[in-house]
């Protein structure tokens, strides 16, 4: 179903996501298929192209989900583009960043349990897939759990080389 919130947008609703896994699984962002040029002049997509674009990136959506329930960090981070906006502070932050972040919660953590819903894909006019949901998060490891609800997750997705990457996580 594809609801007009504005001119400059296109936004699809997506169904939940419940991924519930321990450690050593091997998904990776799985790459998307190519799809040719984006939209009218001035780069607003036409409808047919958004929903293309939304199907590609909730799919990229649910890899990243898999690679971190099933956390192998190179695997995590190949979601990932280089340069990436963590905060409305901390824009162009290296990958690094996330890396390390991901490191210290894959080593403290062992089993990550995730469910994502209310998930929504806003294609912007420059091609990119702004994705939000809720996360409902269960971590666990030999003497910690860390658990909760965020009640609003945002991913920005940029396809870059041919391939979704995220390039803000808010």
């Amino acid at each position: 179903r594809t609801e007009h919130t504005d001119p400059m947008t296109r936004r699809i609703s997506a169904h939940p996501t419940t991924i519930t896994q321990a450690t050593g699984g091997t998904e990776q962002c799985p790459p998307t298929r190519a799809v040719g040029p984006i939209g009218r002049p001035g780069g607003e997509p036409v409808a047919s192209d958004a929903s293309v674009i939304t199907s590609e990136a909730r799919a990229e959506l649910d890899g990243w989900v898999q690679t971190l329930v099933n956390p192998v960090l190179d695997r995590h981070m190949s979601c990932y583009a280089d340069r990436l906006d963590l905060s409305k502070k901390m824009r162009s932050a290296d990958v690094s960043y996330v890396r390390s972040d991901n490191l210290r919660l894959f080593s403290k953590y062992s089993q990550f349990g995730l469910k994502i819903r209310n998930v929504k894909a806003d294609v912007t006019t420059n091609g990119q897939v702004i994705t939000t949901f809720e996360s409902v998060y269960d971590f666990r490891g030999d003497n910690a759990v860390h658990s909760g609800v965020d009640p609003r997750t945002e991913l920005r997705w940029k396809k870059i080389d041919g391939v979704w990457k995220i390039v803000s996580e808010r």
